[in-house]
């Protein structure tokens, strides 16, 4: 059966023929014209489906007929979804970006629907979602030599949950192209992952997966939650391959994520979100490292180069007991080092406060005895924003032991207290310890068993 159809509404996507009761039988069915042929009858034809321009809008699981035939969409054609809680099961081959620009070879245009057949990419394809707050899942296994262009908005989905084996890679249309989601950790094939270094919308959900894909990635994300997350609180996500940022990047998310391969570029790194991030490469970027959210966590010594400035934002840096180098320090909020559990040494240039609160976890060192087991150097100008009280200790900055005992109390219920000690901060030498309401001030090197 040949279907020759102009587009007679001139308007793209809008339908010309609609053929809603059965189509039966072992033909095929060729669409030719600009025009759109919609299927929404449960046909059970068994041949094949070829689209050569124009589109063909599908409305039920068996739109297309049975497996037993495949579904061929052309370079300047489109197959258009539109359903529901569709799940069609076609073995689909697909080229180009469709009629016109952005229609994307495949485009979901109402509902969140699956495509569950393999997908075998002819050439460079387009996959487009078309609607807001909708989702396009493709579950299938996508094949091929080519890569998949992705056109979205910020609250449009695309799923990939096959176990994908297409070498082109994946890129998005435009800076605002929306969010994938990962199902599979194959789910992006083997080629290069990119998104446009102008992004202010598009985002890569890892989901608990890992990607041994190599990486291209910028901007802040959608909401500013990252432009790679993972949202699976569950299961830690994993970025095995290398990560090149071509802008100022936001990683983050509720989920953990391991970063095994080396992030480079001469951009801003910045975490975001409740998760941890652990550097387990001898990362090569450039710009400044930025915790605004979660835990930003060392794997080995020296994960970040030693130009970068670090700047805190209300999130944690764990050393996780590894030495590191910062060019300097600034607070810009509240905010926590965590020295881990075996020595850890951080060195600083200059280190600014700003009057916020610098807490200091699992500290191990000696206040009386600097370059202890845990050392905190700073090599240039200390500016905590607060003046020192009449004992020159600075209030902002508290020091606590692993097993979470400060080390200095300068009231009642409330803790801190350090100060300089040639180039190391410490903790106070005197201590006061409150015990209900007796006061017990203890001299330099005086200890109390309890």
């Amino acid at each position: 059966l040949t279907i020759d159809l102009t587009d007679q509404n001139a308007s793209a996507g809008t339908r010309d023929m609609l053929l809603s009761g059965i189509v039966s039988g072992s033909g095929s069915i060729i669409k030719n014209g600009g025009g759109m042929l919609s299927l929404s009858g449960n046909n059970t034809f068994t041949g094949s489906v070829t689209v050569n321009s124009g589109y063909v809008e599908v409305q039920h699981n068996n739109a297309l007929g049975t497996t037993a035939g495949n579904t061929i969409i052309a370079n300047g054609a489109t197959l258009y979804v539109n359903g529901n809680g569709l799940n069609i099961a076609e073995n689909l081959s697909i080229s180009g970006v469709g009629p016109a620009a952005n229609q994307g070879a495949i485009r979901n245009v109402t509902g969140s629907n699956t495509l569950s057949g393999t997908i075998a990419l002819t050439a460079n394809s387009q996959i487009a979602v078309a609607t807001d707050n909708t989702t396009l899942t493709l579950s299938g296994v996508i094949s091929g030599s080519h890569a998949i262009d992705y056109s979205g908005a910020s609250t449009r989905t695309l799923v990939l949950s096959g176990n994908n084996t297409f070498s082109g890679g994946v890129t998005y249309n435009t800076a605002t192209s929306g969010l994938i989601k990962i199902g599979h950790n194959n789910a992006l094939g083997t080629g290069t992952f990119t998104m446009l270094n102008t992004s202010t919308a598009n985002a890569l959900d890892l989901n608990g997966y890992t990607i041994s894909n190599a990486v291209s990635i910028a901007g802040s994300g959608i909401s500013s939650g990252g432009a790679i997350y993972n949202s699976n609180v569950g299961t830690a996500a994993e970025l095995a391959g290398a990560v090149t940022m071509t802008a100022n990047t936001s990683i983050g998310g509720a989920g953990n994520i391991t970063a095994n391969g080396v992030i480079s570029g001469a951009f801003d790194l910045t975490k975001v979100g409740a998760g941890t991030l652990t550097l387990n490469a001898a990362n090569t970027y450039t710009g400044d490292t930025i915790i605004n959210g979660g835990t930003l966590l060392m794997g080995a010594n020296n994960r970040i180069n030693s130009g970068s400035d670090l700047i805190l934002g209300g999130g944690t840096l764990a050393t996780g007991g590894f030495d590191q180098t910062f060019a300097t320090l600034t607070l810009n909020a509240n905010s926590t080092i965590d020295l881990g559990s075996a020595d850890s040494v951080l060195t600083f240039g200059n280190v600014t406060l700003n009057s916020h609160e610098l807490h200091i976890w699992n500290w191990t060192g000696n206040p009386w005895n600097p370059s202890g087991p845990d050392q905190f150097i700073i090599n240039g100008t200390f500016t905590p924003g607060v003046a020192a009280n009449s004992a020159g200790h600075y209030e902002n900055i508290f020091f606590y032991t692993d097993s979470g005992v400060t080390f200095w109390q300068n009231q009642p219920g409330v803790w801190g207290g350090a100060t300089l000690n040639g180039n190391e901060l410490t903790p106070p030498r005197a201590r006061t310890v409150h015990i209900h309401d007796w006061r017990l001030t203890l001299a330099r090197r005086t200890w109390i068993r309890i």
